[in-house]
């Protein structure tokens, strides 16, 4: 996700705790539209938490009513509990309840975690 900050410049942020499809993946073009529908425009607050290796800000983002933008993309079905990070019990079975209701990815038979992907597609670069 990027975000604008007050003074102009433009921060990437990493969600934390939540892991949605990669671009290249089936539902993940979908993800990141929700996202940028959702709050493309508006003020965000950020809560950041950390930096990741790649030098993105790793935060819990909020909409203006200070919804929590990580937790949505899990209980709408657009993002797994990144379980390596976090794995509070009610993002969890926010993921379980989205999944039970065929709802984003969980709408198809199968998924692939983004994880899964990107470890296969560092194994195709290798070979």
């Amino acid at each position: 996700m990027k975000v604008k900050l007050d003074n102009g410049d433009v921060k990437v942020i990493r969600l934390f705790g939540i892991d949605a499809p990669e671009m290249l993946q089936k539902d993940g073009p979908i993800a990141g539209r929700y996202l940028a529908t959702r709050v493309g425009g508006e003020q965000v607050i950020i809560e950041e938490l950390n930096q990741d290796q790649y030098g993105r800000t790793i935060a819990i983002v909020y909409d203006k009513n200070k919804i929590n933008l990580n937790m949505e993309m899990v209980q709408m079905g657009f993002a797994w509990v990144y379980r390596q990070y976090y794995m509070h019990a009610m993002w969890l079975e926010l993921e379980a309840v989205a999944k039970e209701k065929k709802i984003g990815i969980w709408r198809r038979k199968t998924v692939q975690p983004p994880w899964e992907f990107r470890a296969q597609k560092k194994l195709e670069r290798k070979q």
